[in-house]
């Protein structure tokens, strides 16, 4: 992991190609939607239910749910996740100096020991 440097590129350019690859996987979906919207006539459709027929597998629509899922994964990446592991890594590194400074605390007091020793 790259410590110091923005990931928002990268998510920039993944996002970027997720939702061309949907606009690319979803075309002929799109293609058949507005041939079955401009072949039909007009149904009478309540005034709640015609935003919605009308973003139904919109384009827009599609581009509005993926940038709404990648913010939301980012934000749960940075306030959930993130700081989970960070304090992780931080238990972690303070439990190896623990050790490593038990170990120089014990090597003193044998040197100390064998020292004593060896002037008797």
């Amino acid at each position: 992991m790259r410590y110091g440097r923005s990931r928002f590129v990268e998510i920039l350019l993944v996002t970027v190609f997720g939702i061309g690859g949907g606009f690319y996987v979803f075309q002929p979906a799109f293609r058949q939607y507005t041939q079955e919207q401009a072949g039909t006539p007009a149904d009478v459709v309540s005034k709640t239910e015609q935003p919605a027929k009308m973003l139904k597998g919109s384009p827009v629509a599609v581009v509005g749910g993926t940038i709404l899922v990648t913010g939301s994964l980012l934000f749960t990446y940075r306030k959930v996740y993130r700081p989970f592991v960070v304090r992780r890594e931080r238990e972690q590194a303070e439990a190896i100096a623990d050790y490593i400074f038990q170990m120089e605390q014990t090597k003193e007091q044998r040197q100390k020991m064998e020292g004593g020793s060896n002037l008797m």
